[in-house]
């Protein structure tokens, strides 16, 4: 996933806020060029949450201000279901972008279009 090379330096972070479920906080990451969109929470993130990693039943557990949380795979039924809405929310943003980028056109005219305006008498 990151893109080959002999050596990766990191120069960049940004501060990514990452929800799930009642889990909400803000994770320091690294920005590394990877050859696909994922964030990849490490070591230090595992280290400091005290996590636990199930494999064979495909969980994760952790703690985040003093509570447990679990997470696991999303059924085939709710990742349709999540698929769903992520398209409905994106056609909703194309929409609304559009929108704007047709009130801007409205409020700009090419010269010449209305008469006496910025026009010069003999």
């Amino acid at each position: 996933w990151i893109n080959e090379g002999k050596c990766i330096v990191v120069n960049r972070q940004s501060s990514i806020p990452i929800s799930i479920g009642k889990y909400k906080e803000e994770v320091l990451c690294d920005i590394l060029p990877l050859e696909t969109s994922r964030v990849l929470l490490g070591r230090p993130w595992q280290f400091d949450k005290k996590t636990s990693i199930m494999a064979s039943q495909k969980k994760i557990s952790f703690q985040h201000l003093d509570k447990k949380f679990v997470w696991c795979p999303l059924s085939p039924s709710q990742v349709n279901e999540d698929q769903i809405k992520l398209k409905a929310k994106k056609d909703e943003e194309e929409k609304r972008k559009n929108k704007n980028k047709n009130k801007r056109k409205e409020k700009s005219f090419p010269f010449g279009e209305k008469k006496g305006l910025c026009s010069r008498e003999p």
